[in-house]
């Protein structure tokens, strides 16, 4: 259980460094990192209670992430 409260205080800390960010790297890197513990979160649970719903979830969670990072990157890119 310790695991838990780990990625919980991390969490927070990551939300609370996105809050407060105000450049566009800055937000998409902790925007990147929160749902990547919230998806090492689910995985957890996935496992501990032996069903297959959070890994769903999981992964669509990221692929979103990624394909919200391309579309921010080629929109700075393009200017």
């Amino acid at each position: 259980m310790l695991y838990t409260y780990v990625l919980l205080l991390t969490s927070i800390m990551v939300f609370v460094k996105l809050l407060t960010s105000r450049k566009l790297y800055e937000l998409m890197m902790y925007t990147d990192l929160t749902v990547a513990l919230i998806s090492i979160y689910l995985v957890i649970m996935a496992f501990s209670r032996e069903t297959a719903y959070y890994l769903d979830i999981s992964i669509v969670m990221i692929l979103l992430s990624f394909i919200g990072t391309i579309a921010i990157t080629k929109y700075v890119v393009r200017g």
